[in-house]
């Protein structure tokens, strides 16, 4: 996997730790993208999702595709951006409190 954030290129076993100090936007870009660059033993690329964790990320998808659809005032580009940083934040929360320990003989 790649990805691309203002202009760098990122790919998949690029870590945080790889980021130069300088580089506080690189730091915050890897950090928040982390769920999905990673991968270990324990961890694949998927996370158990409670109920409440997926309504929540449903209704934030929902506002960003109405806000990017309707653009229903000057101030769309800011709420769309708003709710996917919300979005990316919910899914960095849910992949820091997993366990992805492998559980052997279960």
């Amino acid at each position: 996997m790649k990805l691309w954030t203002e202009g760098k290129m990122y790919h998949q076993g690029y870590r945080i730790d790889m980021v130069e100090a300088s580089s506080t936007t690189d730091y915050q870009n890897l950090w928040v993208m982390e769920t999905f660059t990673e991968r270990t033993a324990g961890y694949y690329g998927g996370l158990p999702l409670d109920p409440t964790v997926v309504k929540h990320a449903e209704e934030l998808m929902e506002a960003i595709g109405r806000n990017l659809t309707e653009q229903p005032d000057r101030f769309w580009p800011c709420r769309s951006r708003s709710y996917l940083m919300e979005l990316l934040f919910l899914i960095r929360q849910v992949y820091h409190e997993t366990d992805f320990s492998p559980h052997l003989g279960q």
